[in-house]
């Protein structure tokens, strides 16, 4: 585990670094950057220098590509995919499938009938759909959610986030975020909500459920100061979200979905931030509307003060076409 934490700690470093990774590499002073080890040192200066890194090439060709299907379902991690491969030679989906249909998973330690059960459940519903719904169907479930977390006694406040939020035609899942000072009891009544027809996973900050018209649904519960920054993150999209951490650790801050802490030669007192339009201006941005965080110029343009106007419902026009009693209608002109 730390190890594994130490490569997704490095490549974070890497993905966020504001200045050209590849170039520091190459000069020797990797070592330089902050929380890059040694091992890591080293493979990324190969990597850089020669576009060869053969310690990934061994780890790769040890496990055929199929196997990395298995970490798209529900309910299988790191561990039982291990256990799977080394025990059953379970190398894929239709592997998965022949041991399951078989009763082979259900005696391995740590799974049983239950788990083989979920794990079939899981591979028809990835076999029978794409995973993404179209926006009119995903919004009905999504105010219903919606209307039922607002009512409820530990939330303070609770929105869409993700793919919807940012105006997306089709929706993979439907993302949620809560403000609550009572995180488990929101998660608690959410795994068990009406709405739940299978429970993927549950903590006590964030729930994933499976609804009855198979779409996923994801509550992340945090603090009220965290709201801003957990809305501005799980809001997305991912490219945009790695742009604006850069930008803020070019001006010696770093930024996740908690919030805002100061990177080591950085004195200045964290700002006061209640809403995402104010972490925006804090990076000298003009607030930038959820549907144009796909960082594809957005940014620029929100510095330089040219962000595009959006369409507003005042700017919306619409024709009214009525029946009366004068034709095949069933009330009066003056009624209509």
């Amino acid at each position: 585990p730390f190890k594994i934490r130490a490569y997704k700690n490095g490549a974070e470093i890497v993905r966020s670094h504001p200045d050209d990774i590849i170039a520091l590499a190459r000069a020797g002073r990797l070592a330089e950057v902050p929380g890059i080890g040694d091992a890591l040192v080293d493979k990324i200066t190969l990597l850089a220098t020669t576009g060869q890194l053969p310690y990934w090439d061994d780890l790769k060709s040890s496990y055929p590509d199929t196997i990395f299907d298995l970490f798209d379902l529900p309910g299988l991690g790191p561990k039982k995919i291990k256990v799977l491969n080394e025990s059953l030679h379970v190398a894929g989906l239709g592997a998965l499938r022949s041991a399951c249909e078989a009763g082979l998973v259900a005696s391995l330690p740590g799974f049983g009938a239950k788990t083989e059960q979920k794990l079939l459940a899981a591979l028809n519903y990835a076999g029978s759909t794409a995973g993404r719904a179209h926006r009119d169907t995903a919004t009905i479930a999504l105010e219903e959610i919606l209307a039922y977390l607002r009512t409820h006694d530990a939330v303070l406040l609770a929105t869409a986030a993700g793919s919807f939020r940012r105006g997306k035609e089709t929706i993979g899942d439907l993302d949620f975020l809560v403000a609550t000072t009572n995180p488990e009891a929101v998660c608690a009544d959410f795994a068990s909500s009406p709405f739940a027809t299978e429970v993927i996973a549950a903590g006590t900050t964030k729930v994933s459920i499976r609804m009855e018209n198979g779409l996923q649904a994801d509550l992340r519960a945090v603090s009220n100061a965290e709201y801003p920054f957990a809305l501005q993150y799980f809001t997305g999209s991912k490219e945009h979200n790695v742009a604006i951490r850069t930008r803020a650790r070019k001006r010696g801050w770093s930024l996740n979905e908690y919030g805002l802490s100061a990177l080591e030669g950085n004195t200045a007192a964290p700002p006061a931030v209640y809403d995402e339009d104010a972490l925006y201006r804090f990076l000298d941005l003009d607030p930038i509307p959820p549907e144009l965080r796909e960082n594809l110029g957005e940014i620029e343009a929100a510095e330089s003060h040219t962000l595009p106007r959006l369409v507003e419902w005042t700017e919306l026009r619409g024709t009214f076409h009525n029946h009366t009693t004068a034709s095949d209608g069933t009330a009066s002109l003056e009624q209509m």
